[in-house]
C-alpha cells in the first residue's frame, strides 16, 4: 500500500492541475491492480472533475461503470454505462455501442449472480435482469456479425488490415457467445433443466472458437461444461473436460486458470471419495501457487486440504460408530444406548451430507424405534426414545430439502409440524420458518411471481412475532423469549439492511423487557436467556452473523448441524 499512499498524498498536496491529473491516474492504476475498486471509483470521479470541459470523457465513464460493477453497485454502474451509450449515439460510433451493449450484459448477468448469493431477492426481478443480460449480449453480437459481413464484403480494405479487424471481431464474438452461455449457467443454478441448454451453448461456442483458433475461450468452455457435469454428478465425464481445459491452460501459460482447474479436479475426487487423488491434485495446485507466489490461491487450497482432512477423520469415526451399532444389534430393541448410538451415526452421516445413505438409515430406524417406544415401560426412557425419533424425523426432512426432493420434503415438514403442534416450542417455530423457506423454493422453482424467501417466510415470522407479544401478556416469558430469538435469527431472510436493524433493535428491547421479569423463570432458564441476550447485545456484526450460523437449524443451500442432549 506504500506506493498507493504515496500517490494519494502527492495528489492531495499538489496545486497544479496537470500534476493532480498525473497522480490521480497513478492512484487509479494501482488501486485497479490491487482490486481496490472503491478507491479506484473515488479517484475516477476526481479525475472526471479535473478534465477540461471539451475533453472526451467516455473512457472514464466506461472505467467508472466497470469499477462499480465489480463493487456490486449495479445501478450506479448502469448509469455510467448509459452516459457511454448517449455519447456513442452522438458520435455514431457503432463499435463503441457494441462494446457498451456487451458491458451492459455483464452488469446484468453479474447482478443475477449476486442476487442468487442473497437470501432475500425478488424472483421476478431476477428473471427480468437475466433476460436483459441476454438481450444486451445478443444486441452486441448482432453488431459484431454485421461488422464481420461488412469487412468481408468491402474490397477497399487491404488484406492485412482486413484480417486484423476480422481477428479482433471474431475474438469479440467468441466472448459474447461465452457470455450468453454463462447466462444459461446462472439460470441453471435455480433450475437444473437449464444445464443442458447451457452445455449446448458452450459446445456451440467451442465449435466457433475452433474455427477461429481462440484457445482461451475454448478452454473456458471446457471448464464450464466440466462444472455442469460435476453438478450432475457425472464425475468421469467432468474429469475429461477438466483435463481438456488443463491442457489448454498449460499451452497458453494461463497459470491462474491451471491452478483453478487443478483445484476443481481435487474437489471432483473429493466428491467421489477418492481421497488419495483429491490430495494429489490439491497438493499440485498448492505447489504451483507457491511457485508463482499466488497467496490468494494458497489460502483457498489450504482450506480445501483442511476440509479433506476433516472428511477423512469423520469417515473413520463413522466406521467406528457403525461397528458399535452392529455390536449392539444383539441387544433388546428397547435399549436406549443402542438408539443413542444409532442417532450419533445418523448425525455423522448428516455432517458428511451422505444424503442417499442418510435417507435409508432414517427410514430403517424409524420403524424400529416406534416399536421400542410402544413396548418401553420406563417413562423416562420412553421420553428419550421419542426425542431420538423426533430428531431422526427432522434430519430426514432437512435431508430431503437439501436434496431438492421438494414434494417428499413438503410432506415430511407438514407431518412434523403436525406432530409437534401440541408442544409449540422453539423447535416447532424453527421448523415452521424452514418449512416457509421450502415453500419459497418450490414457489421459485415453478417460476411464479413473488419474492424469494419472503412471501411465506414473512407471514410466518410476523405471526411468530405477534405470538411472542401475546405470550408476554400471558406472562409466559420463557416461550416469548424463545420466539423473539427465532425472529432475531431470521431477520435477514425478509428484511432489507435498514429495516433489519430497526426490527433487531425493537426485538432486543422486547428481550430486555422479558429479562426484567426473570424472577418468574427458574434459575436454569435465567442462565440460558442471559447468555443468549448477552451474545446478541455484545457481539459485533460479524460475530452476530456467526451466532446465527451456529444456532440456525438449516439454510436453503447447506445444512447446519446441532447435537441434542439426552
Amino acid at each position: 500500500m506504500s506506493s498507493l499512499n504515496h500517490h494519494i498524498k502527492q495528489f492531495e498536496i499538489s496545486n497544479q492541475a496537470s500534476e493532480k491529473i498525473y497522480q490521480c491516474k497513478k492512484v487509479i492504476e494501482i488501486s485497479q491492480q490491487k482490486q481496490l475498486y472503491d478507491i479506484e471509483s473515488k479517484y475516477l470521479i476526481k479525475l472526471l472533475k479535473l478534465q477540461p470541459e471539451n475533453t472526451n470523457k467516455i473512457n472514464i465513464f466506461k472505467q467508472l461503470s466497470d469499477s462499480y460493477r465489480k463493487q456490486n453497485k449495479f445501478q450506479i454502474s448502469l448509469q455510467y454505462s448509459q452516459k457511454c451509450i448517449e455519447l456513442a449515439e452522438l458520435s455514431k460510433d457503432i463499435k463503441l455501442k457494441q462494446q457498451i451493449y456487451s458491458h451492459n450484459g455483464l452488469i446484468y448477468s453479474d447482478k443475477c449472480d449476486h442476487m442468487l448469493e442473497q437470501s432475500n431477492y425478488d424472483s421476478q426481478e431476477f428473471h427480468q435482469q437475466l433476460k436483459m443480460a441476454q438481450q444486451q449480449f445478443r444486441q452486441s453480437l448482432k453488431i459484431v456479425e454485421q461488422l464481420i459481413i461488412q469487412i468481408q464484403n468491402n474490397q477497399k480494405f487491404r488484406q492485412e488490415a482486413q484480417n486484423l479487424q476480422l481477428q479482433e471481431l471474431n475474438q469479440e464474438k467468441s466472448n459474447l457467445l461465452l457470455n450468453i452461455a454463462n447466462t444459461y449457467f446462472i439460470q441453471s443454478k435455480l433450475d437444473p433443466d437449464f444445464y443442458e441448454v447451457a452445455k449446448q451453448n458452450y459446445l456451440e461456442t467451442i465449435n466457433f472458437t475452433k474455427k477461429t483458433q481462440n484457445k482461451s475461450i475454448e478452454g473456458k468452455c471446457y471448464f464450464q461444461i466440466a462444472e455442469i457435469l460435476f453438478l450432475q454428478k457425472k464425475f468421469d465425464d467432468a474429469f475429461k473436460f477438466y483435463k481438456k481445459d488443463l491442457q489448454i491452460c498449460q499451452s497458453q501459460d494461463d497459470i491462474e486458470g491451471y491452478i483453478s482447474t487443478l483445484q476443481s479436479i481435487g474437489k471432483l475426487f473429493f466428491s467421489k471419495r477418492d481421497y488419495d487423488n483429491s490430495l494429489q491434485y490439491f497438493q499440485l495446485a498448492k505447489k504451483k501457487a507457491n511457485q508463482y507466489q499466488l497467496s490468494k490461491y494458497v489460502q483457498l487450497i489450504d482450506d480445501n486440504l483442511q476440509n479433506l482432512e476433516q472428511e477423512m477423520l469423520l469417515r473413520q469415526e463413522v466406521k467406528l460408530i457403525q461397528k458399535e451399532v452392529e455390536n449392539k444389534e444383539n441387544l433388546k430393541q428397547t435399549d436406549l444406548k443402542y438408539y443413542q448410538t444409532v442417532l450419533k451415526l445418523i448425525q455423522k452421516r448428516e455432517e458428511l451430507e451422505d444424503f442417499d445413505i442418510l435417507l435409508k438409515l432414517c427410514e430403517q430406524y424409524q420403524k424400529k424405534i416406534l416399536k421400542s417406544i410402544q413396548y418401553e415401560q420406563n417413562s423416562s426412557n420412553q421420553s428419550k426414545l421419542q426425542q431420538i425419533y423426533q430428531e431422526i424425523l427432522i434430519i430426514e426432512a432437512y435431508c430431503l430439502k437439501s436434496s431438492k426432493k421438494f414434494v417428499e420434503a413438503q410432506e415430511k415438514f407438514e407431518n412434523l409440524i403436525d406432530y409437534l403442534s401440541d408442544n409449540k416450542n422453539y423447535e416447532y417455530y424453527s421448523l415452521k420458518i424452514d418449512y416457509a423457506s421450502l415453500l419459497d423454493e418450490i414457489h421459485l422453482k415453478n417460476q411464479n411471481v413473488g419474492n424469494q424467501n419472503s412471501k411465506y417466510n414473512f407471514d410466518f415470522i410476523e405471526n411468530i412475532y405477534i405470538t411472542a407479544i401475546n405470550e408476554i401478556e400471558k406472562s409466559n416469558f420463557h416461550n416469548s423469549f424463545n420466539l423473539y430469538i427465532i425472529c432475531l435469527k431470521n431477520l435477514e431472510i425478509i428484511y432489507s439492511e435498514n429495516s433489519k436493524k430497526s426490527k433487531q433493535k425493537e426485538i432486543l428491547q422486547k428481550l430486555k423487557q422479558i429479562k426484567k421479569s426473570q424472577n418468574k423463570l427458574n434459575q436454569q432458564q435465567n442462565q440460558s436467556q442471559d447468555l443468549l441476550l448477552s451474545d446478541y447485545e455484545s457481539a459485533s456484526d460479524s460475530e452476530q452473523e456467526l451466532i446465527k450460523q451456529l444456532t440456525r437449524r438449516a439454510s436453503p443451500d447447506k445444512l447446519q448441524f446441532r447435537q441434542i442432549q439426552l
